[in-house]
C-alpha cells in the first residue's frame, strides 16, 4: 500500500523521501497545468457543491501525469496500523491523521 510505503516512523513530519524543492517545483507545475485545464470564467463553474465529470477527469489527468496518487477517502480514514506513534488524543487514528494531523 503506498501509504505504509511512504509511512517513516523517524520524520512524522513529512513522508519518507521528501523533498521539499522537488515538492514545491512539482506543486508549482500542478498549478500551472490546473490553470491551463480549468481557463474558463466564474460564469461557466458548476452549481455550487457540484463538480462536472469531465473536469474531474481532468484534474485526476493532471494529478496523474504530475506524479501524484489520488486516494479515495475511504482509505485515508481506514484505521492507521503503520509504525509512528501518534498522539494519544486521537481515539481511532487513521492514515488522515498519520499524514494530515498535527503533530
Amino acid at each position: 500500500m503506498l501509504l505504509r510505503r511512504l509511512d517513516a516512523p523517524q520524520h512524522r513530519e513529512w513522508p519518507r523521501d521528501y523533498d521539499r524543492r522537488e515538492t514545491a517545483a512539482l506543486f508549482d507545475s500542478r498549478v500551472k497545468r490546473l490553470e491551463d485545464d480549468f481557463a474558463l470564467g466564474t460564469e461557466e463553474a458548476p452549481t455550487a457543491g457540484e463538480l462536472d465529470p469531465g473536469d474531474l477527469r481532468k484534474a485526476d489527468r493532471a494529478l496523474g501525469d504530475l506524479g501524484y496518487a489520488v486516494l479515495p477517502e475511504e482509505l485515508l480514514e481506514s484505521t492507521y496500523d503503520g509504525p509512528s506513534r501518534l498522539h494519544h488524543h486521537v481515539e481511532r487514528p487513521s492514515w488522515w491523521h498519520r499524514f494530515f494531523g498535527t503533530f
